[in-house]
């Protein structure tokens, strides 16, 4: 089994449609690929279980949060990685449809409140409270959670706000 640390980092950079190691409990800092169910070219839709992952309690099947093409498989079979490591990237439906995929700025514009004239646009937010399922589910996406309006305790960012801006972007 190969195992992948921080001192030993997979090289693969986070991006847009990266598939990420997920934390699949409270104290889970490693996972390892023990069976990849797609291959490179494949189709998958938002719910399939595309990889098994063993962790210190047991083996998980581990479900797609978005539709698209499977472009690569980053981390091989076997290997033990540090949760939030890109494992695969998939490339969204709009791209295999030779639409271009949305990008964070495109994304992130119906957040902004309508205006009939130009409001400035407000500063990023360093520091932006948000629930760890938005964070995975924003940064999947491409969105940068601090560009999003929180609904939650004190202004969090929430997956519904997440899911919010996804759906205005799908409909945009």
């Amino acid at each position: 089994m190969t195992d992948v640390t921080p001192s030993n980092p997979t090289p693969a950079a986070p991006a847009a449609g990266a598939f990420r190691m997920p934390s699949l409990g409270a104290d889970m800092q490693f996972g390892t690929v023990v069976a990849w169910h797609v291959a490179p070219g494949d189709k998958v839709t938002r719910g399939d279980v595309i990889v098994e992952v063993e962790t210190e309690k047991g083996v998980f099947e581990v479900e797609s949060g978005e539709s698209g093409i499977v472009e690569e498989l980053v981390v091989p079979k076997g290997t033990k990685v540090p949760v939030g490591t890109v494992i695969a990237r998939l490339r969204g439906a709009e791209a295999a449809e030779g639409k271009v995929a949305p990008t964070a700025e495109s994304i992130a514009a119906p957040v902004a409140v309508p205006s009939p004239s130009p409001a400035p646009v407000p500063p990023l937010r360093h520091g932006t409270r948000a629930s760890p399922l938005a964070r995975r589910i924003a940064e999947a996406a491409g969105i940068d959670v601090s560009l999003v309006e929180g609904t939650g305790p004190d202004g969090a960012v929430t997956k519904d706000d997440v899911e919010r801006v996804l759906a205005a972007a799908r409909a945009a």
